[in-house]
C-alpha cells in the first residue's frame, strides 16, 4: 500500500470511530450526520477507484508485456535482416579473394613512379585520329556520301557502296563531321 492510501485510511478509520461515538451519544445533529454518510460514501468511493486502478494497472502491465513482446520481436528481425546482409558481404569478399582476377591497386601508393609517368602523359589529340580515319576511307564510299548528298543516289545504293548499315552509318558520321 502507498502512503497516500495509508494515510487516507487513517483518516477514514478515524473519522468512521468518532461518527461511531457521535453517534452512541445521541447528541448528534442532523447536519454531522449528513456529513459522516457523505464521509462513507466518499470512503466507499475511494474503495472502488482503488479496485478499478488494481484492474487498470495489471490491463497496463499485460499491454506492456505485449509491446514489449512486439518491439523484441522486431529487434530481432531487424538483427536477422542485418546478419544476413553481413553474411551475403563476407561472401561477395571470399569470393572476391579466391577468383582468379587480379586485385584492383592504388598506383599512387604501391608504385609512385609509374603514377608521375601516366599523369605526365599529354594528351593525344582527337584530330590526329580523324586524319587516320580519313585515309581508311575508301574513295568509292567518299564518291558514294558526295553522290548521296546531292540526291543523285538514295541512302540504299549508299549502303550497298558502303558495305552494310553500320559501316555506312560510320562513313556518314566521320564524312559528315569532316566537310
Amino acid at each position: 500500500m502507498s502512503e497516500w492510501e495509508e494515510r487516507l485510511q487513517r483518516q477514514q478509520m478515524a473519522m468512521a470511530k468518532e461518527a461511531q461515538r457521535d453517534a452512541s451519544s445521541d447528541e448528534l445533529d442532523e447536519l454531522s450526520m449528513a456529513f459522516i454518510e457523505s464521509m462513507l460514501e466518499i470512503r466507499g468511493e475511494v474503495e472502488s477507484i482503488k479496485e478499478s486502478n488494481g484492474t487498470l494497472f495489471t490491463a497496463l502491465q499485460n499491454m506492456l508485456k505485449e509491446i514489449m513482446l512486439k518491439n523484441t520481436e522486431a529487434l530481432v528481425q531487424a538483427n536477422n535482416q542485418f546478419m544476413h546482409l553481413i553474411m551475403r558481404k563476407i561472401d561477395e569478399l571470399e569470393e572476391r579473394i579466391t577468383s582468379d582476377e587480379p586485385a584492383f591497386t592504388n598506383v599512387l601508393y604501391s608504385d609512385p613512379e609509374l603514377f608521375n609517368e601516366i599523369s605526365q602523359r599529354e594528351e593525344e589529340e582527337p584530330s590526329e585520329a580523324k586524319s587516320e580515319s580519313d585515309s581508311e576511307i575508301p574513295q568509292s564510299v567518299v564518291d558514294g556520301y558526295v553522290q548521296y548528298t546531292e540526291k543523285q543516289i538514295k541512302w540504299s545504293d549508299f549502303v550497298k557502296i558502303a558495305g552494310g548499315i553500320k559501316k555506312a552509318g560510320q562513313y556518314k558520321k566521320l564524312l559528315s563531321s569532316s566537310s
